[in-house]
């Protein structure tokens, strides 16, 4: 192979960590991108390879041809002729190579919550919970799904042995605090839960809270958003709240075996998009 070839590969937006191979060394010509992953090292011997990236080195002496180093970003992840890399504004941002954009929550404030969350629901005790409450990335914690730039954007638990027998924290309220979650399946978990801690404003698209201890409906307006809402066997009794019918972008209404009372309510018909009840 004729290592003097120009060479282009594309792995953005991937979960690919830790190093940049050494051995990629040998290639005269490659163009790579890897921006939006979770690199944390480029080998030195890397940064010296003036065929690199279309032209070589940019002015710099840290590899930022190859990819921003972590704590700052660039629309590309790395520096070029036209655009060099930025510093983040919080300390927790961007916490690897390549980062295209600073986070809009820094990510020890995401890590926050969900250790929070794992140690109000008996995290200790759940079925699956690999890398969770480690020093690892939560883009790497069991269920969390994240997005190209590593904030939090779903929460994938479900029957997973979570607990909170007293109830005495707002589950969907703390989960509220990861501003870019769309996200929530905790269905068949022992979860007493509430939605009046939901705020204005939600970005929730998809609540999956069936088979929990989900008492009241009270609070699900807020979440105006939503287009997929589960709450079957969920022993949630009284009416059906009327701000449940606001929700004009809602698809998905399961509501199943609860002890709800009373009369459906014409406002049902606002739902024009819903296609599964």
């Amino acid at each position: 192979m004729d290592k003097s070839v120009p060479i282009s590969v594309n792995l953005a937006g991937n979960l690919l960590a830790g190093s940049i191979p050494a051995e990629y060394d040998i290639f005269d010509a490659l163009t790579i991108d890897l921006s939006n992953n979770m690199i944390d090292t480029i080998p030195s011997l890397l940064c010296d390879n003036e065929g690199w990236m279309g032209g070589g080195p940019v002015g710099t002496t840290n590899c930022d041809f190859i990819l921003c180093p972590p704590k700052t970003a660039s629309s590309s992840g790395r520096a070029t002729t036209s655009e060099t890399c930025q510093p983040c504004a919080y300390a927790g941002q961007a916490p690897f190579f390549g980062s295209t954009q600073c986070d809009s929550i820094p990510l020890d404030d995401e890590r926050d919550v969900l250790v929070e969350f794992y140690r109000a629901t008996g995290g200790d005790s759940w079925v699956y919970k690999e890398n969770w409450n480690t020093v690892l990335n939560v883009c790497t914690w069991y269920g969390v799904i994240c997005t190209e730039d590593f904030s939090v954007s779903e929460i994938r638990l479900e029957n997973n042995g979570l607990e909170n027998e007293n109830g005495d924290t707002d589950i969907i309220g703390l989960l509220s605090r990861l501003t870019n979650l769309r996200a929530v399946d905790l269905k068949g978990n022992n979860l007493i839960l509430t939605l009046e801690g939901i705020p204005d404003g939600s970005e929730f698209v998809s609540l999956r809270l069936s088979s929990t201890g989900l008492g009241s409906l009270k609070g699900i307006g807020k979440a105006a958003k939503l287009v997929s809402f589960h709450a079957v066997d969920c022993g949630t009794s009284g009416t059906v709240p009327d701000e449940l019918f606001g929700l004009e972008n809602l698809e998905e209404l399961y509501l199943s075996f609860n002890s709800f009372n009373g009369t459906l309510p014409p406002e049902i018909g606002n739902l024009s998009d819903l296609e599964q009840l």
